[in-house]
């Protein structure tokens, strides 16, 4: 007599989120999360479900990203401080005086 084996159950949770700078003082958050329950039977099955989830994940973030900035005429743009890099130079007495307090 052989007993069938019962099918294990998983919820897999996975999300990607990115926060995108569009304009001074303007920021656009795209979030795109995906919650499924599988069926299994063993471990390589799983992984190769939860491989299929995450590409599912990916296209879908990549052609939301595309069709909302397209919808919004935006556009990426890099945030970085002027002269940034100046204003964090420490000085010669800064850098000797940097284990003190005062």
């Amino acid at each position: 007599m052989s007993e069938e084996k019962e099918k294990r159950k998983s919820k897999i949770s996975k999300s990607v989120r990115r926060i995108y700078n569009v304009a001074q003082y303007e920021s656009l958050e795209l979030v795109i999360n995906y919650e499924e329950e599988i069926d299994w039977d063993t471990i390589k099955e799983r992984q190769q479900k939860s491989k299929n989830i995450t590409s599912l994940l990916l296209d879908d973030f990549k052609n939301t990203r595309k069709e909302v900035f397209e919808e919004l005429n935006e556009s990426e743009k890099k945030a970085y401080f002027k002269n940034a890099l100046k204003s964090m130079k420490a000085t010669e007495d800064e850098l000797e005086n940097f284990d003190t307090i005062e």
